[in-house]
């Protein structure tokens, strides 16, 4: 009971500024682009976004946006729980434990709307890649977008490892692309070694035929843009 007191003190200031962080309206008084970028800086110091220093990715004039702050915000629970686990067995949140929330694999593992992903991911024994230091940039298409696919042919790609990390690889780019950049693309070589198409079709940003419904979800090894339909080599 002492620890449990003890590790919800230790947090309670922390708790206290997301709260106050996901309320707009007590931030009336300053601009939409002040506020988020102060709520990327108060992310930065609480190691949330940890490997990016003070006036890079932060900078209020540079790549701040509301989705990568949004994304941030609903980790910061599995943060704070894990603080909170952490203190009630004695033991300090290691820098190494923080990195693993920040990874593209932690990021997956924790959204339930990547469900199927992880499971592909798995099965084709690629978790690990992206859980490393090389940064990568993946279109990750959600549950809805494997959904698409008919359950049986899905089944079937599943169970074909081969065919399965290929199509996965189809999905990743190397390196770190902001959203930023892909709108000036027409194409972009994925891992599998094909190129992917880039397009414009009204305000939507199109990766072949997946529209891009999410951007700049940023990771400690590189990016996540969440797309609505799986990629096809």
């Amino acid at each position: 009971m002492l620890k449990k007191v003890m590790a919800s003190a230790t947090l309670a200031t922390l708790a206290f500024s997301v709260g106050v962080m996901a309320n707009t309206s007590m931030f009336s008084d300053v601009s939409a682009d002040d506020w988020f970028a102060g709520g990327a800086m108060f992310a930065s110091d609480a190691g949330l976004m940890s490997g990016q220093g003070d006036g890079e990715m932060f900078d209020p004039s540079g790549n701040v946006n509301r989705a990568q702050l949004a994304v941030v915000l609903e980790r910061m629970d599995a943060y704070v729980d894990a603080k909170i686990e952490a203190g009630l067995n004695g033991e300090e949140m290691t820098e190494e434990k923080e990195m693993e929330l920040m990874t593209i694999a932690g990021i997956v593992m924790e959204d339930e709307n990547f469900g199927t992903l992880l499971a592909a991911l798995e099965a084709a024994d690629l978790a690990s890649v992206f859980a490393g230091e090389t940064e990568y940039t993946v279109f990750a298409p959600t549950d809805a977008a494997f959904a698409k696919i008919d359950s049986a042919a899905l089944d079937a790609l599943l169970a074909d490892t081969e065919a399965l990390a290929a199509v996965l690889k189809y999905h990743v780019v190397p390196g770190k692309v902001m959203a930023s950049a892909v709108i000036g693309m027409d194409s972009a070589t994925t891992l599998e070694g094909s190129d992917v198409a880039i397009t414009l079709e009204g305000e939507s940003v199109m990766i072949d035929d997946a529209k891009v419904i999410q951007t700049d979800i940023m990771a400690s090894n590189g990016i996540i843009h969440v797309i609505d339909t799986v990629l096809m080599p």
